[in-house]
């Protein structure tokens, strides 16, 4: 979490609650990357404003043209400029071809690694792109693209963490039939980063089987970072990358290195323990401490069960909060994934065990007030609740959300108290709701839906609120209709010469309008009956919520 702000954003709230109203309490500024990623989730916000961003399939991503063979008649009866594509010259229908099947043959090994995943810090209205371990390919003269990249947090320095995967390289191989083969691999799997300004370092795990596997989840002022690494492989899992791997006989006509990655790809989460993790780093960014943190419970010697914590939080108090494993009412059989707080050398589960089926800590403020959410059946179905949870009296309270049936998350708490989230605000009995973002203050027992606090005439629909800042910013995800763009990031044109337009997802930032008050805004009838329906734009948060849940729950 961010350092304490001693001022106090007291007046700000009161107005923000008040309802004797007449303007809006919010300005909503679009964070640009409509023309960098197909979409984008705002992740985190640090004191001077500047933000985080993931976002999720980018544009106009490089061709490698010398692991494509155009002569082959694949190629030759798919693109619809052969001669063009084989210069690098690209029309959007062969480049989305291209890359599309490039995605599809990733497990083969002998084709070009094109990413999916990129990350971006957003600062004084500029967006640059964060590497992450990414590295300078020789055939592009730019970084290779080749690697998914995962930001997490930012402390108000604009030290960013993460994770990343290793960068991919060619390695020739000539097959035992004398045929000459281009093998693209990874030099590790996927390792935690931090990003000094421009100075990135890799966090590596316990376990360097194959080159292991962390991720950065947070970082303090202090550069304490937090998250988790894996640790102990299976024996399963040993035996096919000893044995399978570095027999010749066994492994078959492929790479070593191929091998291994292969094996790795079948889930390394599902073959390694996982622990949560604090690392204190120098100004230079080396590692000068690390403690690793075990689980709620002690582990029998006999016990090979896969067990995990992670922290996705850390304050200037070296308090971590995030999940681990422990067992539904205490029963052995049903291992779950609870809300933990990690201090000193022990991990505590929160929430009640016997009630809900599961739970997550999101964020910690420094006055180690903890915030997160907890499943439990309501009327038949699986819903998630937002807590709150003060470490210091060990007091978890669940406060009032839209309504009982409604499902919500909370996702960060600044200093003051302020909680920002999500919840569903159609109480129709299915599984698909739409949700809303949300504000909720625990100095007054006050929620409010973050869209009622812009303005009426506002074109944006807030559903996810992820971070807040001690100032009363705050980042979000919003549904806007927008014109759509192809692989190359131009603008689609019909037949007819309009502009092919789409609901799609973008990040905003929330600024505080000094004296702002609510708005009282009267919607049009089709959009009462549209909201009504519960179908506005549900595919499209149904793909944001998934992207951004990713984040925080492995």
């Amino acid at each position: 979490m961010r350092q304490l702000k001693l001022t106090s954003l007291a007046a700000f709230s009161a107005a923000l609650f008040s309802q004797s109203v007449t303007a809006a309490v919010y300005n909503v500024t679009e964070i640009d990357t409509y023309r960098s990623v197909v979409s984008a989730i705002p992740i985190a916000l640090n004191e001077a404003g500047a933000v985080a961003v993931t976002g999720e399939f980018p544009y106009n991503p490089k061709i490698d043209l010398e692991l494509i063979d155009f002569e082959a008649e694949f190629w030759q009866d798919n693109l619809t400029d052969i001669d063009s594509a084989q210069n690098g010259n690209f029309n959007a229908d062969d480049l989305s071809f291209i890359v599309n099947y490039l995605r599809s043959q990733e497990a083969s090994k002998l084709v070009q690694r094109v990413a999916v995943d990129a990350s971006y810090l957003w600062e004084n209205t500029t967006l640059n792109q964060i590497h992450g371990l990414d590295q300078v390919d020789a055939t592009f003269g730019d970084f290779s693209g080749s690697t998914d990249t995962f930001v997490n947090n930012i402390n108000d320095s604009g030290v960013t963490v993460g994770r990343s995967e290793g960068v991919f390289s060619k390695l020739e191989y000539t097959n035992e039939e004398g045929t000459e083969l281009t093998y693209v691999v990874q030099e590790y799997s996927t390792r935690a980063f931090v990003d000094l300004n421009g100075t990135v370092v890799g966090l590596v795990s316990e376990s360097d089987l194959g080159g292991g596997f962390s991720e950065a989840m947070d970082i303090t002022n202090g550069l304490l970072v937090a998250g988790y690494e894996v640790i102990e492989p299976t024996d399963v899992l040993q035996e096919l990358i000893n044995e399978s791997c570095t027999d010749d006989e066994i492994r078959g006509d492929q790479p070593v290195e191929v091998c291994i990655q292969t094996q790795l790809d079948a889930g390394i989460n599902f073959s390694h323990q996982i622990r949560g993790v604090m690392w204190q780093l120098d100004q230079s960014g080396n590692v000068i401490d690390k403690q690793q943190f075990g689980l709620p419970f002690t582990v029998a010697e006999d016990d090979t069960s896969l067990y995990n914590s992670t922290i996705n939080a850390v304050n200037e108090n070296a308090i971590g909060v995030g999940y681990a494993t422990n067992f539904f009412d205490d029963n052995e059989s049903i291992p779950r994934i609870y809300a933990a707080i990690f201090e000193g050398e022990t991990v505590t589960s929160i929430t009640d065990r016997s009630e809900y089926i599961d739970s997550l800590a999101s964020d910690i403020n420094e006055q180690n007030i903890a915030v997160g959410y907890a499943s439990k059946q309501i009327n038949g179905f699986t819903r998630t609740k937002f807590f709150i949870h003060d470490v210091t009296s060990d007091v978890t309270t669940f406060p009032d959300d839209y309504f009982p049936g409604s499902s919500s998350v909370a996702r960060a708490i600044n200093n003051d108290g302020m909680v920002v989230g999500e919840g569903e605000v159609d109480s129709d009995l299915t599984n698909t709701r739409r949700r809303n973002a949300f504000i909720y203050d625990i100095n007054n027992d006050s929620f409010q839906n973050l869209n009622d606090l812009i303005a009426c005439n506002s074109p944006y629909n807030l559903v996810q609120a992820y971070d807040i800042n001690d100032a009363g910013q705050i980042i979000a995800t919003a549904l806007i209709e927008r014109n759509t763009l192809d692989i190359k990031a131009e603008e689609i044109v019909n037949d007819d010469g309009t502009n092919e337009a789409s609901e799609m997802i973008v990040s905003v930032i929330l600024d505080p309008i000094a004296g702002g008050e609510i708005e009282s805004c009267d919607p049009p009838a089709e959009e009462v009956q549209e909201r009504n329906s519960g179908s506005m734009g549900w595919g499209l948060f149904a793909i944001a919520a998934l992207f951004g849940l990713r984040r925080r729950m492995r």
